[in-house]
Order: C-alpha cells, then structure tokens, then sequence
C-alpha cells in the first residue's frame, strides 16, 4: 500500500515543482527516466511476489522443503526491500534535482532582470544624446529652409553638418569679406552654439580643383580654404560672442568633393564651408562604461 501511494504521489511531486516552460523538458526527460526505471523495479516486485505465492502453494505438498522455501521466501523480501528503498531514492533525487532546476532558474531570472535594467540605462542615456542632435538639427533646419539652395543641413547620430556654399557666404574670390547673407546666417547659427555650449563646431574649408586666381596672395587651395574658415571663426566669435572653446578650423581644400569637379555646377558645390557640429561624447561614454562595469 505504501508502495502504490508512493506511485501516486511521484508524478504528481514532479509537476509541481518547477513551472518555467525553459526548464520543463529537463524534467520531463528525469521524470520519464524515473519512471521507466520504477516501472522495472515494479515488474521484478511483481514477478517476486508471484514467486513468493506459487512457494507458498506448494509449500503444502513440500513439507520437507519447508525451511528452504522460507530461506527463499526470505531473501526475495529482502530483495523487495531493495528495490522499494531504491525507488525511493530515485523520488528524493528527483526531488533535489528538480529544487536545484529551480534554485538556478531563480538565480537566471535575476541576472536578467538587472541585465535589462542595465541595458535601459544605456538605452536611456544614448537617447538623451541622440535627443540633443535632434534639437539641434532642428533648429538647423528651421533656419536653413529659408536657403535651400545654399545651404544644407545633414544629421548623425552625434553630429550635424551644415554645408553653405562659397557664394552664399563670401564675395568673389575673397578669403576675408562676407557677403551680407553671410553675416545674417553665421549670426543666426551663433544663436545655436550659444544654445548648446557643450556642443563643439569644427568650420572646415573646401574648394574645387581649379587653384587661386590670385595664386601671389594665396599660394594655393590650402591656404585658400584655410583662409576662409578662419574668417568664419573670427567672425563667430568677435561678432556673435561664440566661445573661442567651442570652434576649431581646418581647412581641405579640393580633396573632400561633394560633387564632381567636371561641371561648373559641381565645381560651385564643391567651393563650400563646411560646419561640423560636434556632440561630446566622453560623458556619454563614461556613463556606458559605468553600466558596462555594473554587469561583469
């Protein structure tokens, strides 16, 4: 009896342990592995005790083969032992088995849990950067949509490019005078940066590929662009109060094309001053690493 409620009670322990559809199949293999196991032991019970019946019956016509057939009857008792305390065993490993399933299924459910925490916290922070270039993309673009044809705004994930032909900002052929759209347009940019003081703006020269018509003054392309970006970064910060910290000048002359310079309408794209509008990225960078830290 003892044995058939242990039956009962076995397959009904192992369902109620562990829940979590990841670790179900692992117990589920155990368990059939178990029970297939308890079904043999049971056949050997079986087989004993019909064994243990049919001595029994010819006990009666075998009275001199008493004594042995009690020795028998004996060991396989004994053997019936075994096999229930071996089935009992399976049911306790089963069990332990199945609460360290669970103990480990715990512990994963966890380190996910912070896991995604963590991953939102870099997700949060990145956000906040790439919110920043949108604000500052879109003031660029609600200024530049006055100019479509001089001026071009193209964002990234941390920085925004403008592009403002040579035209637009310059009277021909000079490195030093503006043109009047010029000023209007660097001053409105200024209102910008100031917006934004973390941002960093790099001014950046270009030309096509035809040298300086005044090549005495100019030398050539380099110093040519070189030359305009300067006079954009002067005019930022004595004219338009931007912080000397925030600007930097280089100058590319004709090796960073546009467009190609075959065609004097591409030659005109190519003659440019370029401002390359920079998000700092160290903090950004050290906030990752502080959650990247969190997790090892």
């Amino acid at each position: 009896m003892r044995l058939y409620l242990l039956f009962l009670a076995f397959p009904l322990f192992l369902q109620s342990c562990i829940s979590n559809k990841k670790h179900q199949a692992a117990i589920d293999l155990m368990n059939t592995q178990h029970q297939k196991e308890i079904v043999q032991m049971q056949e050997k019970i079986d087989t004993a005790n019909r064994s243990i019946k049919d001595l029994e019956l010819n006990l009666a016509e075998r009275i001199g083969e008493n004594n042995i057939l009690l020795m028998l009857r004996d060991e396989l008792q004994i053997e019936i032992l075994n096999l229930e305390s071996n089935i009992e065993n399976l049911s306790s490993s089963s069990s332990s088995a199945q609460k360290n399933l669970s103990a480990n299924l715990a512990k994963k459910d966890l380190q996910i849990k912070q896991l995604n925490a963590y991953l939102k916290e870099v997700e949060t922070t990145i956000a906040a950067h790439e919110d920043i270039i949108k604000k500052i993309t879109g003031d660029l673009n609600y200024i530049a949509q006055d100019y479509p044809e001089d001026i071009e705004v193209n964002p990234g994930f941390n920085y925004a490019k403008i592009d403002i032909k040579e035209a637009f900002l310059f009277k021909k052929n000079s490195t030093t005078r503006l043109q009047d759209n010029g000023f209007v347009i660097l001053e409105k940019f200024s209102e910008i940066f100031q917006k934004f003081p973390n941002v960093k703006v790099q001014v950046i020269g270009h030309t096509d590929t035809a040298p300086p018509r005044d090549k005495k003054r100019y030398g050539d392309n380099w110093n040519y662009s070189a030359l305009q970006s300067a006079t954009v970064v002067r005019t930022l910060i004595d004219d338009y109060d931007v912080s000397a910290n925030q600007l930097t000048l280089s100058a590319k002359a004709e090796f960073a094309p546009k467009a190609s310079n075959a065609t004097s309408e591409g030659k005109l794209t190519n003659r440019r001053v370029e401002l390359l509008i920079l998000l700092e990225t160290e903090n950004l960078a050290k906030k990752i690493r502080a959650v990247l830290a969190k997790i090892q």
